[in-house]
């Protein structure tokens, strides 16, 4: 097992305030061709990202960031992508963090309708060679017990432990 910080001196997980306004409407393009350059876009993004997790034959962590919370809030998720670099599948097996009274791993999904979140035991599992995102309303990094607010723009350390890497 390797245990990666997330620190201001590494990978910054840097908390940022969700939006509570909505996206302002563009005018109808070709979205067809708008989704495919996405796609095409988050493609060669993912093939960049395993190509340089592959030269350190390790998992790397990106984009990690989490949600502000009330006050009085108990709970709070962080989000992230990671790159699995090497030849075999690894697992995000778990998390720490001093600011919460424990870190699991979950997942958010629809079940008949309706959304249903999850603990996930056994962990995030990471396919060899391939990128897997924690993002809202699916796979996350869950605080429990938390000792104070998440606060935008206030960076926290958060020890990741994987399985292999």
């Amino acid at each position: 097992m390797r245990k990666l910080t997330l620190t201001a001196s590494a990978i910054a997980l840097t908390l940022t305030m969700a939006a509570c306004k909505g996206k302002e409407e563009a005018p109808a393009a070709d979205t067809k061709t708008e989704a495919t350059t996405t796609a095409d876009a988050t493609i060669n993004a993912d093939a960049d990202l395993v190509a340089a997790a592959q030269k350190t034959a390790a998992s790397v962590v990106s984009d990690a960031w989490a949600r502000e919370t009330a006050p009085d809030a108990k709970a709070g998720g962080a989000f992230m992508t990671i790159a699995n670099g090497t030849a075999k599948d690894d697992i995000l097996v778990s998390a720490t963090a001093k600011f919460a009274g424990k870190v699991e791993m979950h997942e958010s999904k629809t079940d008949n309708g309706v959304m249903v979140m999850r603990p996930l035991t056994d962990g995030i599992p990471l396919k060899a060679g391939a990128v897997t995102r924690l993002a809202p309303g699916g796979l996350h990094v869950m605080f429990v017990d938390l000792k104070g607010p998440l606060r935008a723009g206030k960076e926290v350390e958060v020890v990741l432990t994987f399985k292999e890497s």
